[in-house]
């Protein structure tokens, strides 16, 4: 367990990955940001959208670009931990053959979730201009008052361009251990981090 918080965590580095993740990792960045740019044909209007979990590396994203857009999509920690272990049981990088130890990515993506919460409320309950949190609920609810908030108080601007929604499809995952099949008590989780349900809640 202790391996799998210091090698995967998705809102720590420790320092002797800190070259790794965040110097080479904006430096890949750059390179793909540009090239995308370049093949596209670059204008001023044009941004480059990175979706993934790069809450680790922000500070060091913003410093290389001040004038970086950040969003959050607020899912239920609980849905959230869930998912990071199924995610990691499946990983064969991980297991190399083996078996997934159940008990060993319990133990660690509990720890992981509870500071990914942390940092999450850190980077962006500072109201700073170019950083956004968005409940996913806000999104299944009302899709177009979310992408509306997304362009005016991220994009700082009212002119959200026509978009048409897809159906939505379901998908079962092969892999889907619930909290309870993984011994993980959900009520002692949900009051443990009470803290991030409660600036969670603030959220548009």
């Amino acid at each position: 367990p202790d391996v799998i918080i210091k090698e995967c965590h998705s809102a720590v580095v420790e320092d002797w990955n800190q070259s790794l993740m965040q110097t080479q990792f904006t430096d890949f960045v750059d390179r793909l940001a540009r090239k995308t740019l370049l093949f596209r044909g670059a204008s001023d209007a044009q941004r480059i959208l990175l979706k993934g979990h790069f809450l680790w590396a922000a500070s060091t994203l913003q410093m290389r670009y001040p004038d970086a857009r950040f969003l959050s999509v607020l899912r239920d920690p609980l849905d959230r931990l869930q998912s990071g272990i199924n995610h990691m049981a499946a990983n064969p990088t991980l297991w190399q053959g083996q078996a997934p130890r159940w008990d060993w990515l319990a133990e660690s993506f509990e720890q992981i979730e509870s500071d990914y919460c942390t940092k999450e409320i850190e980077w962006y309950g500072d109201q700073r201009r170019g950083r956004l949190a968005l409940r996913f609920n806000s999104f299944i609810e009302n899709t177009e008052v979310a992408m509306k908030a997304v362009y005016r108080d991220l994009l700082v601007s009212n002119n959200m361009p026509k978009f048409r929604l897809k159906p939505k499809r379901s998908i079962r995952y092969t892999v889907d251990r619930s909290l309870t099949e993984l011994n993980i008590d959900r009520d002692r989780l949900k009051l443990q981090l009470g803290d991030y349900y409660a600036w969670m809640k603030k959220q548009k």
